[in-house]
């Protein structure tokens, strides 16, 4: 069951995102407590999937007061719910609006989930959440990059631990590419505009340059557009598994005494205790999201195609550049079957666009927060300093209107502020119509960046780029077809190498939470069962490492049956000498906070990591290293430890030299 709901500070729905279990459990709900729907409501969904949303503010409302009230009365807002009949709810804020995930799958699963929602609600609506119930093209797109990141952390090893895989490519075609790129950025860019451009293969980030200023991308940015990426044209691998439609989470935890069958039988004979253990998803909410991946939204189909071979796909999207959103337009063409160019430009009024967000939130946590004179006159202090700002910007693009206009509404708010100083009476103090001003000025320069696309003079150097990155990679291409893996000077055979190496290991993970690059051995779900039961030993494995550190344990080992697994996290100084932390973390965290989970997709958790294990040391200087090993049961401990040291000391000296130096 998958129900993923928003309210706004009225309680009432903004968005809907459910399946149809969950519209059942809904209608059983309100049959057992008399509930009664609206005639002249609209419902939400179609067919089976039809909701009332009056039906869920009747009854959701007293969850959502309680939690608002625990929040604003004593600051402890609860992190989830568990009811008797095994349903589970995790809540999450976000621009003052109440984000709440509820199904019957383990609570780690569903805060990850929620934390990636409100992720992809920032990159699609910046700080502005009401426009998921004003523009359905929004909801929509919302819909499908769940669902399409819901099936990718399923299958694909790099969303499994949120990093990034880089083709390795041989330095003629890694010149050759970065080459392109960079004339390629020249062709699309114009004055005051910055541009960056990335090749990608399926999930694998290929090549990537950015013109001079340009906004620095996070790996989760790049995540972003991967999913964008297979949101539009899924690759290879996530088509062999939505057509296979392998529960691979349903398997138990690695450490239990049950352990795992590798026949074929265990994909339909696990029982509900096995999947429950396994702190992912339950197989009945597993298969709704696949039959919602091929039957609700064509666009995300493995078929979906542009109507013609050089059509972008546009978006606009907002990246964070630590608190603030900068706008960038993305046009996403695909050059050949699984590789793909994507294209970013931040375009000049992004200053503008950036002030007006940044407002907006300092305005809502200002809302948000219990009342305090002191603090509240630094609050005052910050928002007029940015509404100068604003206005001088709208000065320069000469819309006095819009300036007047929120100049009226600031003067408002600052009266009423003053009458708040001076007898204490909190109802003076009047945000949302300073919000909504804000809110109505930030939609109208979306718009126009919207209608953009509807230019023929903006999409003409687009169709230029895309045949220039189409021919310019053509040999690449054709050699990669010829002799698959080749120009990346043989990464299977690398790969295999180091299995060769060290005899009895059958996998690794090795990650650089300093940049977020996992270096890793394949594993293709079209081929025979061996992967299929090293696949789920991998998710379990991850599952399992990630539990206990949380709880502050950095090196494990533990076996099952068949298989030997070992887990390390150590820190690095620049020049590559393990240092023990100066500080014990104080793991776990506030369950509420989403920079809690192991990851980068709901806040940077190793950065936060760091800055507790090392206090007052700056981050950069300290580089943080997991490695993940499955070996035979036959290895021995002794020798499972003395493996992980040399592997990762030799995929360290393999990446050290490169770093970065194929990327910009």
């Amino acid at each position: 069951m998958r129900g993923l709901l928003v309210f706004d500070h009225s309680n009432d729905v903004v968005y809907i995102n459910c399946c149809t279990r969950f519209v059942q459990h809904v209608a059983k709900l309100a049959k057992t407590q008399g509930l009664v729907g609206s005639e002249f409501t609209t419902l939400y969904g179609t067919g089976r999937k039809a909701i009332d949303p009056n039906i869920l503010i009747q009854l959701f409302s007293p969850l959502v007061t309680s939690q608002r009230f625990m929040k604003e009365q004593f600051g402890n807002p609860y992190a989830s719910v568990q009811c008797e009949d095994g349903t589970n709810i995790v809540f999450q804020e976000y621009m003052g609006f109440l984000f709440l995930r509820i199904g019957t799958d383990e609570i780690p699963y569903l805060k990850r989930a929620l934390g990636v929602c409100i992720t992809l609600v920032t990159y699609i609506c910046g700080p502005d959440v009401g426009l998921l119930k004003v523009s359905p093209r929004h909801a929509e797109d919302l819909n499908s990059l769940l669902k399409t990141w819901s099936a990718l952390q399923s299958c694909d090893q790099s969303f499994l631990v949120e990093a990034l895989e880089q083709v390795p490519v041989n330095p003629q075609y890694s010149t050759m590419l970065i080459k392109s790129l960079q004339q390629i950025t020249a062709k699309v860019q114009t004055q005051n505009e910055y541009v960056q451009a990335l090749l990608f293969m399926d999930t694998k980030l290929l090549s990537w340059y950015s013109s001079k200023g340009a906004f620095q991308m996070a790996p989760e940015d790049i995540l972003v557009m991967i999913i964008l990426l297979q949101k539009i044209w899924p690759g290879s691998n996530l088509r062999n598994f939505l057509k296979k439609r392998i529960p691979y989470a349903k398997l138990g935890d690695p450490s239990s005494s049950k352990g795992e069958s590798s026949s074929s039988e265990t994909d339909s004979g696990d029982d509900d205790s096995e999947w429950k253990s396994s702190g992912l998803r339950s197989p009945d909410t597993f298969l709704d999201e696949l039959n919602d991946f091929t039957e609700a939204d064509k666009n995300v189909a493995p078929d979906s195609q542009p109507r013609n071979e050089c059509e972008f796909k546009h978006y606009l999207l907002s990246l964070r550049n630590g608190t603030q959103f900068v706008p960038h337009r993305v046009h996403i063409g695909k050059l050949h079957e699984g590789l793909h160019l994507v294209l970013l430009l931040e375009p000049p009024i992004s200053v503008l666009i950036t002030s007006l967000c940044t407002l907006i939130q300092i305005v809502t946590d200002f809302s948000g927060a219990r009342r305090d004179i002191g603090r509240d006159k630094q609050y005052l202090d910050v928002m007029e300093s940015s509404m100068k700002k604003i206005a001088d910007l709208l000065k320069k693009q000469k819309n006095l209107v819009l300036k007047n206009e929120l100049n009226t509404r600031w003067l408002r708010f600052k009266t009423g502020f003053q009458l708040y100083l001076k007898t204490k009476d909190t109802i003076s103090v009047q945000v949302n119509p300073i919000i909504d001003a804000l809110i109505g000025a930030l939609r109208i320069y979306f718009n126009e960046q919207q209608l953009i696309y509807d230019n023929p003079k903006v999409l003409q150097p687009l169709t230029a780029a895309w045949n220039k990155a189409k021919v310019d990679t053509r040999e690449f291409w054709d050699c990669q077809k010829a002799v698959p893996r080749v120009m990346s000077i043989g990464t299977r055979q690398t790969l295999n190498k180091y299995m060769e190496e060290f005899p009895g290991l059958v996998h690794f993970i090795y990650v650089d939470r300093d940049r977020h690059a996992a270096t890793l051995p394949s594993l293709d779900s079209a081929i025979d069962d061996a992967v299929k039961l090293t696949k789920r030993k991998i998710w379990s494995m991850v599952k399992f490492a990630r539990e206990h550190m949380q709880e502050g344990h950095f090196s494990l080992m533990w076996k099952d049956s068949a298989f030997n697994f070992a887990y390390f996290l150590w820190f690095e100084d620049q020049s590559g000498v393990s240092v023990r932390a100066k500080n014990s973390p104080s793991l776990p965290w506030d369950n509420y906070s989403p920079s809690t989970l192991p990851g980068i997709m709901c806040g940077d958790f190793y950065r936060r990591l760091v800055q507790e294990c090392f206090p007052g040391s700056s981050t950069p200087k300290i580089r943080c290293l997991e490695l993940f090993c499955i070996h035979l049961g036959l290895v021995t401990s002794s020798l499972v430890l003395e493996h992980s040291k040399r592997l990762a000391a030799t995929i360290h000296d393999a990446t050290r030299v490169a770093n970065h130096v194929d990327l910009l």
